[in-house]
């Protein structure tokens, strides 16, 4: 992308993101709203905006962002609830848009209380325990629904998964 393409892009973004906070204070952003359009700024800014252009965007996000400072009087958690449901999904690859969220968000200082953040990690390791849980109640019934003698063993080495090795008698 050339540098005056990039330059003017994020110009447009600023703009928006701007536009869409002006919007705030007249009640026109429902917490359904906001749930759905968050992820996608926050997307288009964790891969669109270059690194050294990032502190532009913190001024607009730390006003949307601070539940003190945001004129919709939404609650601290609701603030944060489209990154808490990224967390509550089984995908890792979400899991992982979520944690570039953070990082992004935290490199233009923008502070998320620490019980957002301590909720956020909890139903990260409660969903991802759950997969590996179902992963290997999955594993165990595929060895157990086999007609010939299966020896299921556990794998530390592969993430916990278990390996069905085939026993002949």
């Amino acid at each position: 992308m050339c540098r005056e393409t990039l330059a003017n892009r994020v110009s447009t973004l600023k703009d928006g993101l701007h536009r869409l906070f002006c919007l705030v204070p007249y009640e026109v952003i429902s917490e359904e709203i906001w749930e759905y359009v968050m992820p996608h700024w926050i997307q288009v800014i964790t891969n669109d905006v270059p690194l050294n252009e990032l502190h532009e965007f913190r001024s607009i996000l730390s006003k949307m962002l601070d539940p003190d400072m945001n004129p919709s009087g939404f609650g601290t958690e609701k603030m944060y609830k489209f990154i808490l449901k990224r967390f509550s999904m089984t995908d890792m690859t979400i899991h992982k848009q979520a944690l570039g969220w953070l990082q992004t968000l935290s490199m233009i200082d923008i502070i998320i209380p620490l019980p957002q953040i301590f909720d956020m990690f909890e139903v990260a390791v409660q969903t991802s325990q759950r997969e590996a849980q179902d992963e290997k109640n999955s594993t165990r019934e595929k060895c157990n629904n086999t007609l010939e003698h299966h020896y299921c063993a556990s794998s530390l080495q592969d993430d916990a998964k278990y390996q069905c090795e085939m026993i002949r008698h």
